[in-house]
């Protein structure tokens, strides 16, 4: 049951622990007291992170960069998410059938006997910090999905708290950010995701003229001039914090 015990708790991981391995271990820990799962992990650009619970470590190293490519078929289960305000059930949204086509199910979810992962993207002013996945031999509860919801705003403040404690490693200091709107972050998280401009303008109910008016604003503040650029500059940024 989800507790301000629980709540408190993962914060003071957040305060506490910098290490991404120990940190995300740690934040298992508590969220397996709310919702169990056989497997779990945080991805970050499209692979999972450094911990990952349920999957042989060897055997994770040896895929992990097929595993990058699966990031294009999360991408309507985080729309959906983002849609929805909250987390959602691949199985819910895809159906077995084609759940069971996509490649990270075939990676990650079939060698633990995982029927069914709930996504819960974490997001702060429009940009997409992380992705908590659970992967479960059952379905989801709607209790247990409100209890996911409910963490959401907890795992935003821990994922900014431990970005923050994460000195900048350039000895010039990290690139000063650009005064960007609210709608150039978000597009250009999606980008970072892999969305091309018409599925951001579906995830956003835009028209795809006002996606590319925005993207070329964010590209002029950026100084870039191609995708491959913003996307690296915003990887910068976000990095830096």
């Amino acid at each position: 049951m989800l507790s301000v015990a629980h709540l408190n708790e993962m914060a003071a991981i957040a305060a506490e622990v910098s290490n991404p391995v120990s940190y995300e271990s740690e934040l298992f820990r508590v969220i397996d007291g709310v919702v169990g799962a056989e497997v779990a992990f945080f991805k970050r650009d499209g692979m999972p992170g450094p911990v990952v619970r349920g999957l042989d470590a060897a055997w994770l190293a040896e895929v992990e960069r097929s595993l990058f490519d699966c990031r294009h078929e999360m991408l309507d289960l985080l729309a959906v998410a983002r849609r929805e305000g909250g987390v959602a059930v691949d199985l819910d949204v895809l159906g077995i059938r084609a759940l069971e086509r996509k490649r990270y199910y075939q990676a990650l979810m079939k060698p633990t006997g995982g029927r069914c992962g709930a996504f819960l993207p974490v997001w702060w002013r429009g940009q997409c910090l992380t992705v908590l996945v659970l992967g479960r031999d059952r379905a989801f509860r709607p209790r247990e999905l409100e209890r996911l919801q409910r963490l959401a705003p907890t795992l935003q403040l821990c994922e900014l708290s431990r970005r923050a404690s994460i000195p900048a490693n350039s000895a010039s200091g990290p690139r000063m950010a650009p005064a960007l709107t609210s709608a150039e972050r978000e597009v250009l998280s999606y980008l970072h995701l892999g969305y091309s401009n018409a599925q951001i303008a579906s995830a956003r109910g835009n028209a795809e003229r006002t996606v590319r008016n925005q993207l070329s604003s964010a590209y002029a503040k950026l100084g870039v001039g191609t995708r491959a650029e913003a996307v690296a500059v915003w990887a910068e940024l976000d990095d830096a914090g």
